[in-house]
C-alpha cells in the first residue's frame, strides 16, 4: 500500500467519521477528535511492526482494558449488578474511542 494510499484513506475515515457518539462533552464522533495526520502518523507506526508484534501489542492492550469482573458497580448502578458479558473501553492517548476508530487507527480488520 503507497503512504498516498493511506492517506486517501485516513482522510475518508475522518470525513466519514465512525459514526459513534463518544466524543466528550457533545457527544460527537470519537474520530473527529484526532486530525488527519493523526491517523497517517498512528497506522504508519502500525504498519513498521510485524503481524506477530503487532498481535502482541493489541493482546496487551485488551489484557489492561477488558472489564472482567463479575460485578459492574458504576455511577449508573445504585447497587451492585451482576456482569452479563466482558466489555472493553478502548481509549487511545486517554481518550475515549470506539472500537471501529481504535481498529483504523491500528490499521486492523476490513478498513
Amino acid at each position: 500500500m503507497t503512504a498516498s494510499h493511506d492517506v486517501q484513506k485516513c482522510k475518508k475515515f475522518v470525513e466519514r467519521t465512525c459514526k459513534c457518539n463518544l466524543a466528550e462533552p457533545d457527544g460527537s464522533p470519537c474520530s473527529n477528535q484526532f486530525p488527519v495526520e493523526h491517523y497517517v502518523q498512528t497506522r504508519a507506526q502500525a504498519n513498521f511492526l510485524t503481524r506477530d508484534e503487532l498481535n502482541l501489542v493489541i493482546l496487551g492492550y485488551i489484557q489492561s482494558a477488558a472489564l472482567l469482573t463479575t460485578t459492574i458497580i458504576d455511577d449508573r448502578h445504585a447497587n451492585p449488578a451482576a456482569r452479563n458479558r466482558v466489555t472493553m473501553k478502548y481509549k487511545h492517548r486517554g481518550v475515549s474511542i470506539c472500537r471501529k476508530t481504535f481498529l483504523f487507527l491500528h490499521g486492523v480488520g476490513k478498513d
